[in-house]
């Protein structure tokens, strides 16, 4: 399976309002904005071995970037249903480390923005529907300082010069705040004003497909049409970033999700006995728990339903970084009592109409597991799980 031949680091993609698109070197978007009538900006952010895309309104970006820098402390919380935790004492507040990020050119400024969207997301990962108890990532005592070619600001809890009036204090913890107050900064690093109107931001999200055909691009909410497309991009619901796929990778993927697909990570400990031997040819798998319940115990584990080829591509694409957000929940909570984790994606495959498929079936269940310790040795998930398939059910 090759990958897609637009999504290549440091090329932008330009929608035009003449329904032109077309693929650039980041560094020339200025020379294209000065000629051009240019709709949107979508933005290459590369993280691992994944390349997402942030659509940027042309707007923003008539303007030299200036830099931004964001200074905090990341944290976990714990809460249990109807307590509060703050009044109460009764639930957890553990300091992962001291967080500085920077950025002062367009494509590290939107991997800025993406990084607080990745623990956004977690949150929602790790955060199963209904749970009596629930964990955050926070982030605490946020300062950022945006710089640009008249000014410095600084928005922080003890300057109120470019606080948000809609939100108090209190909030001030949460990612998704935290993210509002960013994207304030950026208005003044790009435009040099704040934004009153919500209706001109400078990330922009349209949750519907981008169909790319013959150089030309368009919206569209049916699925047919997107199947239909040489290149089609897809919209990341939590992440708000958008994910191209050619034609044959977009149609497998689509026939990969069916009701009941889902997302399950397994926390667990390796008691070392003779049930089973466990070599450097093991691969680990969720069966063991049922067969081997005296080697492997899951001691913690939650699922993420994945209801529609959006969040599937989404999971797929954000895969590694979400796992290591992942990752630091699993040290900061249970420590070294964890042994490895487990990482679960069930689906279910309409293979009927698939001629490289040994099995036909309308509901075939393909699970692909890999463990945290063994993730960073493939390449990009979103690849990896369909080669995967076809090494276990192709001719």
């Amino acid at each position: 399976m090759s990958k897609n031949k637009h999504s290549e680091e440091n090329q932008a993609y330009l929608l035009f309002k003449n329904k032109q698109f077309k693929i650039i070197d980041i560094n020339k978007i200025q020379d294209y904005l000065a000629k051009y009538d240019i709709s949107h900006v979508l933005i290459p952010i590369k993280k691992y071995n994944s390349i997402n895309y942030m659509m940027i309104n042309p707007e923003f970006l008539y303007h030299k970037i200036g830099s931004i820098e964001l200074d905090g402390t990341l944290a976990v919380q714990g809460f249990c249903y109807g307590i509060d935790s703050d009044q109460d004492g009764n639930g957890m507040y553990e300091i992962v480390e001291k967080v500085h990020l920077s950025a002062d050119t367009l494509d590290t400024v939107c991997s800025l923005l993406e990084s607080l969207m990745v623990l956004n997301f977690s949150n929602t990962i790790v955060n199963p529907d209904y749970s009596d108890e629930y964990y955050l990532f926070a982030l605490d005592n946020v300062s950022i300082t945006a710089i640009n070619d008249r000014e410095k600001l600084i928005n922080s809890r003890d300057n109120k010069t470019c606080m948000d009036k809609n939100h108090s204090s209190d909030d001030y913890g949460s990612i998704s705040r935290v993210i509002d107050r960013v994207n304030t900064m950026i208005n003044y690093i790009t435009i040099g004003k704040a934004i009153k109107s919500k209706d001109v931001e400078f990330m922009e999200c349209e949750r519907v497909y981008i169909c790319i055909n013959n150089s030309t691009w368009k919206y569209t909410n049916s699925p047919q049409l997107a199947q239909s497309a040489e290149v089609v991009g897809l919209f990341q619901p939590e992440m708000g970033t958008y994910t191209f796929l050619d034609h044959n990778t977009y149609s497998l993927l689509h026939t990969f999700l069916n009701a009941s697909s889902y997302f399950q990570v397994y926390l667990y400990v390796c008691h070392g006995n003779s049930e089973i031997e466990i070599d450097d040819n093991f691969v680990m798998s969720s069966k063991y728990f049922d067969d081997y319940p005296d080697t492997f115990e899951p001691i913690w584990d939650y699922r993420y339903e994945l209801y529609s080829i959006f969040s599937l591509v989404e999971l797929l694409s954000n895969f590694k970084h979400v796992a290591s957000a992942i990752e630091i929940f699993t040290q900061t909570i249970f420590g070294k009592v964890v042994d490895d984790t487990l990482f679960n994606i069930a689906l279910y495959v309409d293979t009927t109409n698939m001629p490289n498929v040994r099995i036909k079936q309308k509901r075939l269940e393909y699970i692909y597991e890999v463990t945290y310790s063994d993730l960073f040795e493939k390449g990009d998930i979103l690849y990896d799980i369909i080669e995967t398939f076809f090494d276990k059910y192709g001719n």
